[in-house]
């Protein structure tokens, strides 16, 4: 038998992963069977069960990775040229984007997630892990000066977040896109005491 490298055991966990996600972005929580998903990998059920307990470990980490993964690339590919509100905009779209992408997926991370406490515990994990990422960045514009030094770069990334979520929520529920796009750039400029009239 070969020897196991310590990267094979992550390699097939991420092929699982990977997998996982397209099965449940297909079927949804609910008619997703193991059985699907080891038959996309061509591998026994007991073999998926080495790396995850049970089905809803499995969705919730193959969901949240991704959504984590693209919020990630979102916010990397859209805070770039140093113009914050323009920036933000930009921002803007990916996230609205991505919301549209996984609405009927996210309601079930929800679901599955009232059930399951540890599963809670990890979606605050990588609440956490963004907030981290938003804050570095912000830190970064504090010490350029691309923003006041007086703001705290942690309740900034808190408040950004929130703004996000509740102005893609607001458009999901039936407010005009463009209008929630100029209300979150308005408030994105006072949030970061930035005195410029934000771009339409």
């Amino acid at each position: 038998m070969p020897k196991l490298y310590p990267g094979y055991r992550d390699e097939i966990r991420k092929k699982i992963v990977a997998e996982a996600f397209s099965v449940f972005l297909q079927n949804g929580f609910e008619k997703t069977k193991m059985d699907d998903i080891a038959a996309r990998l061509n591998v026994t059920k007991p073999a998926i069960y080495r790396y995850f307990r049970n089905k809803e470990e499995l969705f919730f980490t193959a969901l949240v990775e991704q959504l984590m993964q693209e919020y990630y690339e979102a916010f990397s590919r859209s805070f770039v040229t140093g113009d914050l509100l323009c920036d933000g905009g930009v921002f803007f779209d990916a996230i609205l984007a991505l919301h549209q992408k996984y609405a009927t997926i996210s309601l079930e991370i929800i679901k599955v997630m009232t059930r399951n406490e540890s599963l809670r515990a990890r979606v605050r994990e990588y609440r956490t892990e963004g907030l981290r990422i938003t804050s570095q960045y912000f830190s970064l514009q504090v010490r350029t000066g691309r923003i006041s030094p007086a703001l705290d770069a942690q309740e900034i990334a808190w408040a950004f977040h929130a703004l996000i979520k509740g102005a893609v929520e607001n458009v999901m529920m039936g407010m005009d896109a463009a209008d929630a796009k100029r209300m979150w750039l308005s408030v994105l400029a006072e949030l970061l005491k930035i005195q410029k009239s934000p771009a339409p």
